[in-house]
Parts: C-alpha cells; sequence; structure tokens
C-alpha cells in the first residue's frame, strides 16, 4: 500500500511498496511519476525509490501475472480496482 509507513507498526518488510532503479533516467522517471501521483492525493505516498543492488528473476508464471490472471481472485478484487481508479485519477488530472 503507498500510504503505509510499515515500519510505524512492525519491523516487517512485506507488503511495503518500493521502486527499484538501475539508472538515473529511471530514477528520474519513478521521483517525478511519485510527484504527480502524490498531487492526486492527500495522504502522503510511502513508496521508497532505491538504487537497484542485486535482482533475482521471478518464475516464469509470475512475470505479466495481473495480464495472465485478470480474474483470479485477487487480482480481480485488489488489484483492478486500484488500477482503475488510478487510472481514473490520471485521466481527470489531464
Amino acid at each position: 500500500l503507498p500510504f503505509i509507513d510499515l515500519n510505524r507498526f512492525c519491523s516487517a518488510q512485506l507488503g511495503k511498496t518500493l521502486i527499484l532503479y538501475s539508472s538515473l533516467i529511471q530514477k528520474t522517471a519513478a521521483e517525478k511519476s511519485k510527484l504527480e501521483i502524490q498531487n492526486l492525493y492527500k495522504e502522503p505516498i510511502t513508496t521508497q525509490i532505491l538504487p537497484l543492488s542485486k535482482f533475482w528473476a521471478a518464475e516464469d508464471y509470475h512475470q505479466d501475472y495481473f495480464t495472465k490472471h485478470p480474474n483470479q481472485g485477487y487480482c480481480s478484487v485488489v488489484i483492478k480496482p486500484k488500477i482503475q481508479k488510478l487510472k481514473h485519477l490520471i485521466d481527470n488530472s489531464k
């Protein structure tokens, strides 16, 4: 959740949103995007933007999971409404 700083509640990092960058261009794009989205919300966005130090590709069945499984329970009930809301906010901010 981009609005919740989980470190306030526990030391676990699970569920914390994070953007990892491997170049200055990616870092700049992530920071710009975060600022643009922040202007649409009252709550502070707590998503961290950090340099990528190591990367392990997920198994093939995890790649593009939402696109491949839009009707899977979590995707259809949780992710899809969030994406729709974000698209609506972005479209209405133009």
